[in-house]
């Protein structure tokens, strides 16, 4: 049979279909996620998971992808060149800001005339601020 690895994500070296049928995973402590019931837990209001998701949507990409296009790439702030990135924080990262905020206005959501780029910098320093007061 081989060598076989047994961690937390199972037996290492075995099909994924054949990975429990020996009993090898049922003596384990393993942890379980959630609440053992098999539903998913609702993440955090606010939470990074739940930002990314709703970062995913369709109408989102092509919001952000609109007013960034429009904006030539430019934090129209200071006029830094900014990039599409995975990094949030990158000083060059590229920040869709609303204007009119999503809570005030929702229907204005995804409207781009409602956005402005800006570079992760400016865009961060700008909520500390608004925070602060």
């Amino acid at each position: 049979m081989g060598l076989e690895i047994v961690g937390a994500r199972g037996v290492v070296g075995l099909p994924r279909a054949h990975r429990n049928d020996m009993g090898l995973l049922d003596n384990l402590d393993l942890p379980t996620l959630g609440d053992g019931s098999g539903a998913t837990q609702k993440p955090e209001k606010g939470s990074d998971r739940t930002r990314r998701r709703k970062a995913r949507t369709r109408a989102g990409k092509s919001f952000r992808e609109a007013v960034r296009t429009r904006d030539g790439y430019r934090c129209t702030k200071c006029g830094r060149r900014v990039r599409r990135t995975l990094d949030f924080l990158a000083p060059d990262a590229a920040h869709v800001h609303h204007i009119v905020p999503r809570n005030v206005a929702p229907e204005r959501r995804f409207d781009p005339t409602n956005a402005v780029t800006w570079c992760s910098q400016c865009h961060l320093a700008h909520h500390h601020q608004k925070g602060q007061q």
